[in-house]
């Protein structure tokens, strides 16, 4: 995955993530979110409609898995967040 490729999945890929899926979606978003995600630039458009709720599921599953390595990619410089611990009592 480019750089450009990670940035394009968190600003343009992500607020779409829960939009109404339709052939514009499939095609816009849904489609060459998957074809990043899975390296496989020959994934098309399911054959069948009652197949679309899987596929953005799947897309979306896979996006949620590797979110933390997208954002390393699109802004290698940016810090990630810490997770701190809560303190422990006595």
């Amino acid at each position: 995955m480019t750089q450009d490729d990670a940035i394009w999945l968190l600003e343009v890929y992500q607020p779409k993530k829960g939009f109404r899926i339709s052939d514009d979606t499939m095609q816009n978003y849904f489609i060459p979110a998957r074809r990043i995600l899975s390296k496989d630039p020959t994934i098309g458009m399911p054959s069948c409609g009652c197949q679309f709720r899987t596929f953005v599921q799947i897309t979306n599953s896979m996006f949620d898995q590797y979110k933390e390595e997208i954002i390393k990619e699109a802004y290698p410089k940016l810090p990630l967040p810490t997770k701190k611990g809560r303190p422990r009592g006595k």
